[in-house]
């Protein structure tokens, strides 16, 4: 795990469908939930199988993969426990 919303999946960096504020040098409410997405991805992953979907490569570049832990969809799981949301391939400012 790299952030509450990257993993390393057979070596390549993996962002379930969802987006969540970076750790590091919040600057607001809002980005504080970083460290919260961590823990709450943690706690995920090491709740059951962890499975994902071959990885696709978006015109950013960068490879996604939808995870499952149990069967259940990662990224709606974040998004529900609101340290996360729909990642719609835009940079958002979580303080905005």
């Amino acid at each position: 795990m790299l952030d509450g919303d990257t993993i390393r999946i057979d070596g390549e960096q993996v962002i379930a469908g969802m987006a969540a504020p970076k750790v590091e040098a919040a600057h607001c409410d809002a980005e504080e939930r970083g460290a919260k997405a961590v823990d709450q991805l943690l706690r995920l992953l090491n709740s059951g199988k962890v499975t994902s979907s071959r990885a696709i490569r978006g015109a950013d570049g960068v490879s996604r993969r939808m995870v499952q832990v149990d069967g259940r969809d990662l990224a709606a799981a974040m998004i529900a426990a609101d340290v996360a949301r729909n990642d719609d391939g835009e940079k958002h400012n979580w303080c905005s």
